[in-house]
């Protein structure tokens, strides 16, 4: 049994302590890397973390690429923010949102020819989205939460036009 006032051996040197305290503090990727036999740069470290991203992603290049952060990797992606495949559909939330905006709107402000280009734009570019390379997931988002939108609005305005009862108020006789 180990005496608890007794410091551990690889703890005896203080610039060792020091070291240990840095290297865990430093980047700890893994809760395990503060144990000795586990020191950062060894190489049952390197093997026990790439068993893990094998299990957890099924795939190598994903355990060779990690040594990037996650910023990187996205920059380096061909949707990345350094591209227009990017910055347009980001853009393009905006159409949407002020589509969810308008929600509130009454349904005889709402305008038919502006509601059928944002459902058809939202239909035509989300499947183009899907078939183009590199495949666009935030073009295909934005357009499926663009088509749904034109679609509700286009709803609320034809149940207003044509199946709401409109209610006359008797004009009063003088």
């Amino acid at each position: 049994m180990l005496d608890e006032e007794a410091p551990l051996s690889y703890m005896q040197d203080p610039t060792q302590k020091k070291a240990m305290h840095a290297s865990i503090t430093s980047q700890t990727l893994l809760p395990f890397e503060s144990l000795p036999r586990f020191r950062r740069g060894s190489v049952g470290l390197q093997l026990l973390k790439d068993s893990i991203y094998k299990a957890l992603f099924g795939s190598l290049a994903v355990v060779q690429a990690r040594g990037a952060p996650p910023t990187k990797r996205l920059e380096r992606k061909p949707t990345g923010p350094k591209t227009i495949h990017f910055w347009a559909p980001t853009f393009k939330w905006g159409i949407s949102i002020a589509n969810v905006a308008d929600f509130s709107k009454p349904p005889e402000k709402i305008s038919y020819p502006q509601q059928v280009a944002v459902t058809c734009t939202g239909l035509i570019w989300s499947r183009y989205s899907t078939v183009i390379t590199p495949k666009n997931w935030n073009l295909f988002s934005v357009n499926v939460v663009m088509a749904g939108t034109g679609i509700y609005q286009l709803a609320r305005k034809t149940r207003h036009d044509y199946f709401s009862e409109v209610q006359e108020v008797p004009a009063k006789e003088s």
